[in-house]
């Protein structure tokens, strides 16, 4: 069901600028510029560093009813107006499944011991002690309690890695990346 935009053609002149754009699409000045750049929404283009753009608002009106009728259809690249890190959203390695991971993960670690040390760790993923005692002082990586000091379970290890891979693709180690550039 298509709201009511007649609302908008009494409240707003016949010719707008950005700034009224993206009040009335409730988007970002950045994305409102991309989408007036890119012609998603007619304009006239002026160059200038302000009032650039000279916006019709029935044009306005016609890009939110066919952003309303057809929801699915993706108008602008994902994460493209995130303030996240972009390259997590679109980095080659967010799309290899778990399984396959945990699978070159093991193939990889196939020599390990079965119960890691923090040393043996750090030298398995490449990461330092430090931060691989954060991982486990955070309780983000299980571990166990031994006479000779702490201990996580190769299996525990490759879930964790396996789990920070895809949350945190472009922090991988040297040696990660190896690992899982087989994969890509």
């Amino acid at each position: 069901m298509n709201r009511d935009y007649s609302a908008l053609l009494i409240e707003y002149p016949e010719i707008i600028s950005k700034e009224q754009v993206y009040r009335i699409c409730h988007i970002s000045k950045r994305k409102a510029t991309w989408l007036l750049e890119n012609g998603i929404i007619p304009c006239k283009d002026s160059g200038k560093k302000t009032r650039r753009f000279q916006v019709r608002t029935v044009d306005v009106i016609n890009y939110l009813l066919a952003s309303e009728n057809n929801p699915q259809k993706p108008v602008t690249p994902v994460g493209l107006f995130t303030s996240t890190n972009k390259e997590k959203k679109t980095h080659a390695v967010t799309h290899i499944s778990d399984k396959e991971i945990q699978k070159e993960l093991h193939t990889s670690w196939r020599g390990a011991p079965d119960a890691l040390t923090t040393k043996e760790i750090s030298r398995l993923t490449g990461y330092n002690l430090q931060t691989i005692n954060q991982w486990i002082n955070s309780k983000r990586l299980q571990c166990v309690y031994c006479p000779e000091g702490r201990k996580v379970a190769k299996q525990w290890l490759v879930q964790f890695i396996s789990d920070y891979i895809h949350t945190h693709p472009a922090t991988l180690s040297h040696k990660l990346a190896t690992i899982i550039n087989r994969l890509v």
